[in-house]
């Protein structure tokens, strides 16, 4: 509060001595007789603040001594009685205290144990994972070649068949040219003459 009345006085006191100055440079009377009015003012103010606030003016540098030595007067006795305090804290709540430690403890061994066994579990889902995706490309593999072997085996038996069809023809031949030669050899063991007769009672 002090503070916020000597900064409206200041500011009173300038608004004076501006209005001072405008009046000396625009040559205007009534301007300087205006600022003289608010200067008056201003130190009405100050003196009226003075007057209102003057225990914590003139008293401010004794009370702060003064709370200063109580404050000094009054550490020692707090940090004795806390002292005395911490030497005179049952028993029971140190063991109470070493209880809750325990079972923070509890606590931090069985949420890693927990946390250990989602890592097992994580393992062995992936461990089944590769598996699964392993028989699934051993299968496809087995398929293939099973595919690829069967096709072989047709392509021999279809070449068998065609081999055994070769086979037939080339007998088929055979006995052709064995007929061929056996009417041929007939043919040169009969007399023209009589083969003569013959042809011409065969037509």
């Amino acid at each position: 509060m002090v503070r916020f009345g000597i900064g409206i006085v200041l500011s009173i006191v300038l608004a004076a001595i501006g209005l001072l100055v405008a009046g000396s440079v625009a040559g205007s009377l009534l301007l300087v007789v205006v600022s003289i009015g608010v200067a008056a003012l201003g130190g009405l103010l100050l003196l009226a603040a003075v007057l209102m606030w003057r225990r914590e003016i003139f008293a401010a540098p004794q009370a702060l001594g003064t709370a200063q030595e109580q404050w000094a007067s009054q550490v020692p006795a707090a940090v004795h009685a806390a002292g005395l305090a911490e030497m005179a804290m049952p028993s029971g709540r140190s063991a109470w205290l070493g209880s809750d430690s325990a079972a923070a403890d509890s606590r931090g061994t069985q949420r890693r144990a927990a946390e250990a066994a989602l890592a097992d579990k994580k393992a062995a889902l992936a461990d089944k994972k590769a598996a699964a995706a392993g028989k699934k490309a051993a299968d496809k593999e087995a398929a293939h070649a099973t595919e690829v072997a069967a096709r072989a085996g047709k392509d021999a038996a279809r070449a068998g068949k065609d081999a055994a069809r070769a086979g037939k023809d080339a007998a088929r031949a055979g006995k052709d040219a064995a007929r061929a030669d056996k009417d041929a050899s007939r043919a040169g063991a009969c007399p023209p003459g009589l083969l003569r007769s013959l042809t011409l009672l065969a037509g």
